[in-house]
């Protein structure tokens, strides 16, 4: 059982009781009408205007990002956010376990470091397992009731989170989100308490 789900041998070891999903059966020909309508909206190229006005005005006003340089601090912080079953991608590892073997932390700074001054990133860190999430049961087999989702590398989850907080940072010094884009805010989806 460990080797299938290590999710559900920490729940019953724990007594709590693991997600009772029903197994959805897809014939051959349900995936590849699944397939092709998905190819259809994936392998559609889009352009976008690289000349807006707004991508000058940001590029003159804001002052140049340092070089980051990733420490076990900013490590430990991303890891701690992540929840510690969620499924895995081709490597098969959890968040549960970089939580519990923390001599690994300074490794996996100076290795994100090596990426990100050499500019090279491993093809294996960013490949995805892609699975198709049904929205309504009811609607049955249908193309358009299944939504994909793309399970990554635990480590190119890591990378690109501590990556992403740094940009964040960043924005925020120079007051470049737009307090009107709320999407774009960190903690934006939490239920605010202040009723307008």
């Amino acid at each position: 059982m460990f080797e299938i789900d290590q999710r559900r041998v920490y729940q019953e070891l724990e007594k709590t009781t693991p997600d009772q999903e029903q197994e959805i059966k897809i014939t051959e020909h349900d995936e590849k009408e699944i397939v092709d309508f998905w190819k259809n909206i994936w392998e559609q190229r889009t352009d976008h205007n690289k000349n807006a006005d707004w991508i000058n005005q940001m590029e003159y006003n804001a002052n140049k990002q340092e070089r980051l340089a990733i420490n076990v601090e900013q490590v430990r912080k991303q890891i701690k956010k992540m929840n510690n079953w969620k499924a895995p991608g081709p490597d098969g590892i959890h968040p549960y376990w970089l939580k519990a073997f923390t001599e690994l932390h300074q490794l996996i700074a100076d290795q994100m470091n090596d990426i990100i001054q050499s500019g090279e990133v491993p093809s294996w860190l960013t490949q995805g397992r892609t699975v198709l999430i049904q929205k309504d049961k009811s609607k049955g087999n249908s193309p358009y009731n299944f939504r994909p989702i793309t399970c990554l590398s635990i480590l190119w989850k890591l990378l690109t989170g501590v990556i992403a907080d740094e940009i964040y940072k960043h924005l925020e010094n120079e007051n470049l989100l737009m307090k009107k884009q709320k999407g774009c805010t960190s903690g934006s989806r939490k239920p605010s308490t202040n009723l307008c």
